[in-house]
């Protein structure tokens, strides 16, 4: 099982051997974060923040929502 987490505008997902891998789509630092499965969804702060739709194992980017408030 994988942890997934993120610090700053960063979010990673670190493997059970200490393995890191890095989602680095976002602008701004990141508030929030959740998970179904592998797929994740992180939102920034800021004044033009996102919220990004992501694979936690291909680390790709599903989806990105811009002007949201």
């Amino acid at each position: 099982m994988d942890i997934i987490y993120h610090t700053a505008a960063v979010g990673i997902v670190m493997d059970k051997n200490g393995q890191q891998r890095f989602y680095q789509e976002h602008t701004d630092d990141i508030s929030c974060l959740d998970t179904y499965e592998n797929t994740v969804a992180t939102g920034q702060l800021g004044p033009n923040p996102l919220i990004c739709i992501w694979d936690a194992v291909t680390m790709n980017t599903k989806v990105v929502f811009k002007g949201i408030l």
